[in-house]
């Protein structure tokens, strides 16, 4: 038996900035900076065992566990002007997401070397499913009556994805510089996306 295992830490933080200039053909035009950010937290661990049944043959097996938190947000400033090219107003726009995700994956692995040399087939086959719970929030007011904006909202999300990966591949040398490799895989993906989006009312000041 060959044992292993291994643990993960990844600590992330991405910063970015923009802006859009978006120009229309009666001379209008709406123009905004973005300000983002996400940073996030990972944790992996990876247990496994190999067991030489024979001189030729190996079998493998194989898990890992993986726990992760995001946090994201995009601060967004709309400037707007009329045909003239005086500025209506202006409206900021704040974005806030969470995430807490959670994956695992299982992985069993086959070889078996035969009598020529660098003859070999091998098999793997893995089924891995992730999951993602995420609270995003969407806040945007507008210093003018007349600039149409999307209602502040919160959004529930949900991610569920499930996928199997099956392979086969074999190898069969002819010479040095001769060999013929043959194989097959296949991959089915499952996935379920869900969210519930409340809007704010003004005329009540509740969702």
């Amino acid at each position: 038996f060959n044992y292993f295992g291994g643990y993960d830490f990844r600590r992330r933080n991405n910063p970015g900035s923009g802006f859009n200039d978006n120009r229309y053909n009666d001379g209008s035009r709406v123009y905004n900076t973005s300000d983002n950010g996400r940073k996030g937290n990972s944790h992996t661990v990876r247990l496994g065992a190999d067991f030489f049944a024979t001189e030729k043959t190996t079998l493998g097996l194989s898990a890992n566990i993986n726990l992760r938190d995001n946090t994201r947000r995009e601060d967004l400033f709309y400037t707007y002007y009329d045909p003239t090219g005086a500025v209506i107003g202006t409206s900021p726009r704040y974005t806030n997401q969470n995430e807490d995700d959670t994956g695992y994956e299982f992985n069993f692995d086959f070889k078996r070397e035969f009598v020529r040399e660098g003859e070999e087939l091998t098999a793997n086959v893995s089924y891995g499913r992730s999951k993602e719970d995420g609270i995003q929030t969407f806040e945007q007011t507008a210093t003018d009556p007349s600039i149409v904006i999307d209602p502040n909202r919160i959004n529930d999300t949900y991610e569920d994805g499930k996928n199997v990966n099956i392979q086969v591949d074999y190898v069969l040398p002819f010479s040095k510089e001769q060999k013929l490799e043959t194989g097959y895989r296949t991959t089915l993906r499952y996935s379920d996306e869900q969210q519930l989006s409340n809007t704010f009312s003004s005329s009540s000041g509740t969702y």
